[in-house]
């Protein structure tokens, strides 16, 4: 075996786009010279500065260093577009350049730091509860993976849930997904047909604000079941929603049976204060090159986009498209670096929507449809 030098590091705890990150570097010296001491040193790009290096002191033959933390800091930024896939490092006296590569995961303390924790229209909820909701077979259920992974520290593709990505209710009835060390809830439901989420049903409206307990099955009825879900209103808090991802299949934007049935519905979701944000469900089976640059500008896609964001009155930037992880088994950079992006803007949506402080409505406003002359009274 080859004498060498060699260089390894741990990842540092999560962090925030466009703030220092300190990380912990080990230089093996499997040589049978002493290497002197000299500076460890990160080389620049366009995110990372040139100036970052930290002291390391001289390494026996066969000998590994103790651990030294390399401080990187970097140009300010919010943009997860801007942060590069791999960094380099290198020693003074070799010259030659150490790569890395890291998961998105390291950078994901911003959507950490979101809380709902003394905002008037939390109403005591120490998490936000984001809800999914679309059509029937467009990928909600992948999405719950792909943000699961997303915030998990390992290299696995995390596969908590069922995912089904065709035709017909791979959801039958609510699940809450909690997201470790996070302040958020992931909502999965059942997709919107022609057939359920009716007026008459009152089913939307009482699972966005928070009558709806966990396992509510598909085809119960909020109306029948009424004085039941009043009397246990206490909990209505923590169930509340605060954030909509609004889930429209590419396919389905030329499909004008499908957008109408979606339009009713989002304008109902946008009637009752929320502001959802559009996701483009199954963008690589339309376009391709989204797989390997996530948040570059494809021609295909912002036409999509400017058709979808046309029918359902809302401006195209408030339409995001995603790509899930299906087949495969290792995450990806730009598949997380994307599943960031959706995150954060839904997160950001449900503070403002929290900040607004909108009150919790009473059963019989909600049964009446009456949100105009809502008294506040919970009870029925």
């Amino acid at each position: 075996m080859p004498q060498r030098i060699s260089i390894s590091c741990t990842l540092p705890l999560p962090g925030n786009i466009g703030k220092p990150l300190s990380v912990a570097f080990k230089v093996m010296n499997d040589t049978s010279e002493r290497l002197p001491a000299q500076r460890l040193q990160l080389i620049g790009d366009e995110y990372w500065l040139p100036t970052c290096s930290v002291a390391l002191p001289a390494i026996s033959p066969y000998t590994e260093s103790r651990p030294v933390a390399l401080k990187m800091r970097c140009r300010w930024t919010t943009d997860p577009a801007a942060v590069p896939s791999s960094f380099s490092v290198q020693l003074d006296e070799s010259g030659a350049k150490t790569p890395f590569r890291w998961s998105f995961w390291v950078f994901t303390k911003t959507l950490r730091d979101y809380s709902p924790v003394g905002l008037p229209g939390a109403h005591g909820a120490d998490k936000y509860t984001l809800l999914c909701f679309g059509l029937a077979g467009s990928g909600k259920s992948s999405f719950f993976n792909s943000a699961l992974t997303l915030m998990h520290q390992g290299c696995d593709v995390v596969n908590t849930v069922a995912s089904g990505g065709t035709l017909g209710h791979n959801t039958t009835a609510i699940k809450r997904y909690e997201v470790p060390s996070a302040n958020f809830t992931l909502l999965d439901t059942w997709g919107l047909d022609c057939n359920n989420y009716k007026d008459e049903h009152k089913v939307l409206p009482a699972l966005l604000d928070g009558w709806l307990p966990g396992n509510w099955k598909m085809d119960a009825s909020v109306r029948n079941q009424r004085h039941e879900l009043a009397a246990n209103h206490f909990s209505r808090n923590t169930r509340r929603v605060h954030g909509v991802l609004f889930f429209v299949i590419a396919s389905a934007v030329h499909d004008d049976q499908e957008m109408e049935t979606l339009k009713v519905s989002f304008q109902k979701v946008k009637d009752m204060g929320y502001e959802p944000i559009v996701v483009l469900s199954q963008a690589d089976r339309e376009c391709a090159g989204c797989v390997d640059d996530t948040l570059g500008e494809h021609k295909g896609l912002s036409e999509l986009k400017s058709k979808a964001a046309a029918v359902l009155g809302i401006a195209q930037k408030e339409i995001i498209h995603c790509v899930n992880y299906t087949n495969s088994t290792e995450r990806r950079f730009e598949t997380d670096r994307l599943t960031y992006k959706i995150l954060d803007m839904v997160l950001h949506n449900a503070r403002n929507f929290c900040e607004a402080d909108r009150p919790l409505r009473s059963m019989q406003s909600l049964i009446s449809g009456d949100w105009e002359n809502e008294d506040d009274v919970l009870e029925w």
